[in-house]
């Protein structure tokens, strides 16, 4: 005689023999990855090199954040198909015909980026499509730990660093300090020099953090519909700017009362970058709770059968 325990309409023999499976799978996964990223340790070396640059210093914690958005988000792998282990296959051989042409053109800035495709190749090899749904965002966010391009730089740093300007002047005015804007210095009333908004102070570097968190805060909202996350990650550029304009003000500010250096200009100048971080979760948590309640989803409402109450007593009549 035998009896049949079952655990979630599954048996337990058959939920003990799927264990294993699973520790096979995440070994070959993550071992998998492994490799291919030891294959890319010198192209690599240029990446790692651009976090020294105050610009990139974001760089060091997104391969950790990507771990934990893999952690958050993880699922049962399931046996792929061959068409989906051949399409893996595919895209770890373009991503090194494009490492190769790279390599032969000295276009050092393309080589390390061909490591994204080898990653989704490892994914789709060992789950398939359907692991690429839950761990293929969480290993296209390393995307963000690369330097952006040169162009996209300039056109970005200069727009930037005049918004920033003339948003912490204006800031600066109405709270009753004379400031006067010229270029990207600011002249305040009690300073002895102006206040000048460099590249790093024009919020380019503050925008490159907020996207990682707004993404970030996408990916695990995965409960949200697609357009609420998407206006989340559209959100970081303008939270960027309103939180390097509060940054700027604050500096202004202790200008204002002639601090220009010391222990106490240092402190605030350092302590009010620390303090956008908090500020810029604070205002995506408020970006989320805003969509969360501007729109009402709509629940269709089901009539009850009319057979449903044909067995429920009525109410009892009142007595005079």
């Amino acid at each position: 005689m035998s009896t049949e325990l079952k655990d979630r309409g599954k048996p337990v023999t058959a939920a003990l023999s799927d264990e294993p499976d699973q520790q096979m799978y995440w070994a070959l996964f993550l071992g998998l990855l492994a490799v291919v990223t030891l294959a890319y340790y010198r192209p690599l070396g240029l990446v790692f090199r651009s976090w020294n640059d105050p610009l990139y210093n974001h760089g060091y914690i997104i391969p950790v954040f990507a771990g934990v958005l893999l952690y958050l988000r993880r699922e049962s792998f399931q046996s792929p198909t061959r068409a989906a282990q051949w399409t893996g296959l595919g895209l770890i051989a373009a991503a090194t015909l494009m490492r190769l042409g790279a390599l032969r053109l000295s276009f050092s800035t393309l080589q390390p980026a061909t490591l994204l495709p080898c990653m989704l190749g490892v994914v789709l090899i060992v789950g398939g499509w359907k692991a690429m749904r839950w761990a293929g965002p969480a290993v296209a966010f390393t995307a963000l730990m690369y330097p952006l391009p040169r162009r996209l730089v300039t056109d970005l740093l200069l727009p930037m660093k005049e918004w920033a300007t003339i948003g912490s002047t204006g800031v600066l005015q109405t709270l009753g300090i004379d400031a006067v804007r010229v270029g990207n210095r600011i002249f305040i009333e009690g300073g002895a020099e102006p206040l000048t908004v460099a590249d790093v102070c024009s919020g380019l570097r503050m925008a490159t953090v907020f996207l990682a968190l707004g993404v970030a805060v996408a990916l695990l909202a995965r409960h949200r519909p697609w357009w609420e996350r998407l206006i989340v990650v559209g959100s970081a550029l303008p939270i960027a700017i309103f939180a390097n304009i509060i940054r700027i003000t604050i500096i202004g500010l202790v200008r204002s009362f002639g601090i220009e250096d010391g222990w106490i200009f240092h402190l605030v100048h350092d302590w009010a970058g620390y303090f956008m971080m908090p500020l810029a979760l604070g205002l995506l948590y408020v970006v989320l709770q805003i969509l969360a309640n501007l729109f009402i989803e709509h629940q269709e409402m089901r009539p009850v059968p009319a057979r449903a109450h044909a067995g429920r007593p009525g109410p009892a009549p009142r007595r005079p």
